[in-house]
């Protein structure tokens, strides 16, 4: 892969790919961004084997057939995608928008060096001609103000569309922000040196137009205001809505200055801050910016005072191939080389951790990072056919190799650029939502023991979940956990955090924190009670004390500090007796005691000698009664008492008041006979009183969830009651699925928070029955039923899903699934049917009650339909029939009924033409099931049948001599079916007419319907008149000259051409022309005379009749009149 390398960074990074688009991030669709690591990654562009590397040098390029090299991606609107592949721009055509191929698409095919015709399923070069030199564009305009595709462009390291639509680029090694416009496909160059040469970071307030870029990298535009990242310059700059650059984070004091340091100008203004390497930026919803530091590792934000702060990483430090801090506070996370960086609608901050080649997310809700894609190593071993090869496979599972960047697309599916493959995760799919129930804790006193945390997950039913509950404390110092179990190890405020990160059922929870109060344990400083012989030193003895209430097995050591101050008024010449030696604290200190000094004595003794006896006192039980303590002296003098612990001295009686150790000294002072004796002291343990905790008897039903338990505490001593127990003991109830019966209901000994300052607890089961769970049956009501009707099934249930059994009598046939009202033979089923479900219950159940419903077997309707029928007009009344049609799909069998309805109408053979109806009666019709239902049918009485005859045309025009036809048309009327006879009636003289076929016969239609129309042809010949010719012997001449004068008229045709050259010859011709047709006029006419008959001119009307016999036998008659003219 190609990296621009910035020589401004001393450890030139291998990884520093010119990318950074900061998409228009749509929302996600994810419960949480954590859970794309389980969502499906699917391969978008390459296949690992794929060898071509530009889509412009083949115009389209099958997806699985490019091995493109991005840094830089975004999806239109519509869903195509758009990455820069080095030098070009290409696009993934996979959707048209409204309709059309996308308008930046449109001017590349048509535009390019080679049109082509976009096809979806394809990648395309939209800009950029690969024509460039090195680098850079080469200087000049590089295409500036023509089509982008025939462009030449530098490394592009980011994209993003603005509001019209139009594609937003930087050109890193062009030094310039380009833009392609969506209405004409023109590239421009809208910031940055316009002729690709100047590197330099312009001043603030300089316009866009004149502003310059040492090496722009990213973008982000937001309210009009576009945002550059200048990498080279190691500067953020914004273009303003009224078009002057200014600086957003950076020191522009000093461009190209890097952060040495480890602090960066960490919560300062983020214009006097100096950056480690920014390279990409991105902005969320609230107007902040981020901006990834590849130098130093970190994901840093801008926010809307101006400072600049961490939010991902550790300046200075990286990770390099290990847990680097996910799952936890992103603050406290690793990161190596985070290229790209991007936001979702939701304001997770997406980031391309490149040299840990792993796409990594920090959640906004709580500000923890996970590994979405990929999994974090500084040594990736797969090859891109190996890594290929994981299409379909979780995101986690991908071998991700120096990816460039990531961002979520509009339908939630997470886009990952790797190398030469590109990437698309699904959106997580929804979860159910999970909250954690977790109660306020009570105040403990240090010392306490291990307590048990009862948090709990409660899933959208308001029920609990099976899902586990980890715990986090803080400080470290003050408490420990293992599992549920809370260890203090100091005293003071702890804050305890329940978390459930979720599963692939349940989001992960919000997570619950309850602050506990651990007070100091009430610890004793007492001085030592210290003995001295008067006069017998030159120096009292050493005052000393000791701790009384220690905890945990600690020492004076490990529980305090400093030392306290011991006085005592006394001296060594001090006469006999006791002197109080007074405790203060001093430099005395504890973090987890709260200290109590106490006094001690000093018995200075002198004279006769004394000795105390004082018998050891045995262990004791909290609830003592009180104890006559037992000291005497050997002078007879009375003994004193002084008491350390949970007890007091009344007199000679101590009185027990708490458990622990007690330490009882007696003391005799001595008096003017006697010396002080020596005090004796005794120690003993007041053990805790033992209470009976048991759990009280409870009952539920089967399947019902646990009533909420109780207990009761017995055994209380000293006047104590219910008030000195705090917390609640643990439940071990059966588990939920348990059948009826009776459960030992246990106490866990180890669990629950149950606590009581002197006892200790013996924990007694109860009885938890479990009785059978009530049941109900629904049964609907079963509506009246009439004869015929099919199965119908019953719709009796049980709440418990039990089968329901079916009892029933009356007239119905049934099992346990449905019923019929049709017993197989057809008797009669008309009455009352009485059902009851009954469900007996079984182990688990308890009987449901009966439900009882009766209805009605009822007479189905049973049509009797009159058939329709027709006859002639005058011819007798048919005979009636009918058919049955039932109103249900029970067989009409013949055992149901009886008899016959009647069918009558009130026509007779004198009625005229017209319907009539049929009407239905009962009849002699009988039925136990069936009603009768009549529907009336209709006679028909048809007009008596006849034929009409017409001619086409209707006029004829015969000449003299010759003939003439028309076609005659027989139409039937009325089903008229017999054979026609066609003749002509009285004719002029000379006139005859012929029919041809004599007869018509109707025939059926080309429905076949009826009868149909015939046709034939009617001749009328008119004769021509007769001549009797007598020729005189001029005429016989005549005819003698003919012949040759016909002959000799033909020859002059034939010579006509010869005799044309000569007048005399013309002039003969046109002479026997002329004779010829004179003399056959001579021979034709003549003066013969002749003899006329036959037909005379003239216009006449003759009938054209037709004779035939209707089906009746009737004969029937018609005519048409037919117009003749002769001539």
């Amino acid at each position: 892969m190609n990296r621009k390398l910035y020589s401004h960074i001393s450890f030139a990074l291998a990884w520093l790919l010119c990318v950074g688009l900061l998409a228009s991030v749509p929302p996600a669709h994810a419960q949480s961004v954590a859970d794309y690591a389980n969502s499906t990654a699917h391969l978008t562009i390459g296949s690992g084997t794929a060898t071509t590397l530009y889509a412009g040098t083949f115009g389209a390029v099958a997806p699985t057939d490019l091995a493109a090299t991005t840094d830089a991606m975004v999806r239109d609107s519509a869903g195509n995608l758009y990455f820069a592949n080095t030098y070009e721009i290409d696009m993934y055509y996979t959707a048209d928008i409204s309709g059309a191929v996308p308008p930046l698409l449109q001017f590349a095919a048509q535009n390019a060096s080679t049109p082509f015709t976009p096809v979806k399923g394809n990648v395309y070069a939209i800009a950029g001609n690969g024509n460039n030199a090195g680098l850079s564009c080469g200087g000049g305009a590089c295409g500036d103000g023509s089509f982008a595709v025939n462009a030449t462009l530098g490394y592009i390291g980011s994209l993003l569309f603005d509001s019209t639509g139009s594609l937003l680029m930087a050109d890193e090694s062009s030094y310039a922000v380009r833009k392609i416009d969506r209405s004409t496909g023109f590239i421009t160059t809208i910031a940055g040196d316009p002729n690709h040469t100047i590197s330099a970071a312009s001043a603030n307030g300089t316009t866009a137009a004149n502003s310059t870029f040492v090496s722009p990298s990213s973008l982000a535009l937001s309210n009009g205001v576009l945002y550059v990242a200048d990498g080279g310059a190691n500067l953020v700059r914004a273009i303003g809505t009224d078009g002057t650059t200014t600086t957003i984070a950076g020191d522009i004091t000093q461009p190209g200055t890097f952060c040495s340091d480890t602090t960066c100008g960490e919560g300062g203004p983020a214009t006097s801050a100096v950056l480690g390497g920014v390279y990409s930026i991105a902005l969320d919803s609230a107007g902040n910016l981020y901006l990834s530091e590849l130098q130093t590792n970190v994901v840093r934000k801008v926010g809307s005072d101006g400072s600049i702060h961490t939010v991902a990483g550790v300046i200075g430090s990286s990770c390099g191939g290990s847990n680097c801090g996910d799952n936890g506070p992103a603050t406290s996370a690793l990161l190596f080389s985070p290229i790209g960086i991007s936001v979702d609608a939701n304001d997770n901050l997406i980031i391309t951790d490149q040299a840990d080649n792993a796409i990594r997310a920090v959640r906004h809700s709580d500000q923890m990072i996970f590994t979405i894609a990929g999994s974090i190593t500084a040594s990736p071993s797969a090859t891109q056919a190996q890594e290929a090869a994981l299409d379909g496979s979780p995101a986690s599972s991908l071998m991700l190799t120096n990816p460039s960047f990531a961002f979520i697309d509009s339908t939630g599916g997470l886009n990952v650029a790797d190398t030469s493959l590109i990437w698309k995760v699904d959106g997580p799919a929804q979860k159910l939502a999970q909250t954690i129930e977790f109660q306020a804790l009570p105040t403990v006193t240090y010392g306490t023991a291990p307590i048990t945390l009862m948090a709990q997950s409660i899933g959208p039913d308001s029920n609990p979940t099976s899902l586990t509950i980890t715990y986090a404390v803080s400080p470290a110092n003050l408490a420990s956990i293992s599992g549920s179990k809370l260890t203090i190890t100091g005293a003071g405020n702890i804050t305890i955090t329940a978390s459930q990160p979720g599963d692939t059922t349940y989001m992960a929870a919000t997570p619950v924190t309850q602050t506990l109060s651990v007070q100091k344990a009430p610890l004793t400083v007492a001085a030592d009670n210290l003995f001295f012989t008067y006069n017998s030193s030159s120096t009292l003895p050493q005052l000393t004390y000791h701790l009384g209430g220690l905890v945990l097995g600690e020492t004076a050591a490990t529980a305090v500090t400093g030392q306290p101050v011991l006085t005592t008024s006394a001296t060594p010449k001090s006469a006999s007796g006791t002197y109080p030696i007074t405790t203060a604290l001093g430099t005395l200190a504890s973090v987890n005691y709260a200290l109590t000094p106490q006094n001690g004595v000093l018995t200075i003794t002198g004279g006769v000698a004394q000795t105390i006896s004082f018998s050891a006192l045995p262990d004791v039980t909290y609830g003592v009664s009180a104890i006559t303590l037992g000291a005497s002296s050997s002078s007879g003098l009375a003994v004193s008492y002084t008491v350390s612990g949970p007890a007091t001295i009344l007199g000679s009686r101590l009185v027990v008041n708490g458990v622990g150790a007690v330490s009882v000294t007696a003391a005799q002072g001595g008096d003017e006979n006697f010396g002080a004796a020596t005090p004796v002291t005794q120690i003993f343990t007041v053990k805790p009183a033992i209470l009976s905790i048991k759990a009280n008897d409870a009952t539920r039903a089967y399947g019902a969830t646990n009533p909420a338990f109780s207990y009761t505490a017995t055994g209380f001593v000293n006047g104590d009651g219910p008030s000195v127990l705090s917390g609640a003991p643990a439940f071990l109830p059966p588990a939920a699925s348990s059948a009826p019966g009776q459960y030992p209901l246990g106490l866990d000994p180890s669990g629950g928070t149950l606590f009581a300052s002197n006892y200790t607890f013996n924990f007694l089961p109860g009885t938890l029955t479990i009785t059978k769970a009530a049941q109900t049956i629904t049964f609907p009501q079963v509506a009246d039923t009439p004869y015929g009707n099919s199965v119908i099934p019953w719709k009796a249930t049980a709440s418990s899903s039990l089968a329901v059994a079916i009892a029933a009598t009356g007239p119905i046939t049934y099992d346990q699934i449905e019923f019929s009202p049709i017993p197989p033979d057809h008797s009669a089923v008309i009455g009352t049917v009485t059902v009851t479900a009954i469900q007996p219950g079984n182990d688990l159940y308890a009987a449901a009650p009966p439900v009882t419903q009766t209805f009605q077997t009822t007479r189905a309707q049973l049509q009797v339909n009159a058939n329709n029928m027709t006859r002639a007009f005058g011819a007798a009344n048919p005979n009636f029939t009918y058919y049955f049609a039932g109103s249900t799909s029970a067989v009409i069998a013949a055992n149901t009924y009886s008899g016959m309805p009647q069918l009558t109408t009130t026509a007779d053979s004198s009625s005229p033409p017209g319907d009539y109806p049929i009407v239905v009666t009962q009849g002699t019709f009988s039925s136990p099931v069936w009603t009768l239902q009549p529907i009336n049918g209709t006679l028909t009485i048809l007009p008596a049948a006849s034929f009409t005859l017409s001619a086409t045309p209707s006029a004829l025009t015969v000449p003299i001599g010759q003939s003439a036809s028309v076609k005659i048309t027989l139409t039937p009327l009325n089903d008229f079916a017999g054979s026609v006879t066609v003749g002509c009636g009285a004719l002029p003289a000379g006139v005859t007419c012929t029919m041809n076929p004599q007869s018509l016969t109707p025939v059926a239609d080309a429905n076949g319907s009826g009868p149909g129309p015939a046709t034939g042809v009617l001749t009328i010949v008119a004769a021509g008149t007769q001549a009797s010719l007598q020729h005189g012997p001029e005429e016989v001449l005549a005819g003698a000259l003919l012949f040759p004068a016909a002959t000799g008229g033909l020859l002059l045709v034939f010579a006509r051409r010869r005799f044309a050259h000569r007048g005399a010859g013309r002039m003969i011709l046109f002479g026997a022309v002329l004779l010829l047709p004179l003399s056959s006029l001579i021979a034709c006419g003549g003066n013969g005379k002749n003899s006329q008959s036959g037909s005379q001119p003239g216009t006449s009307m003759i009938q054209v009749t037709g004779s035939g016999v209707a089906p009746d036998g009737t004969t029937v008659m018609n005519q048409l009149n037919l117009t003749i003219t002769l001539q």
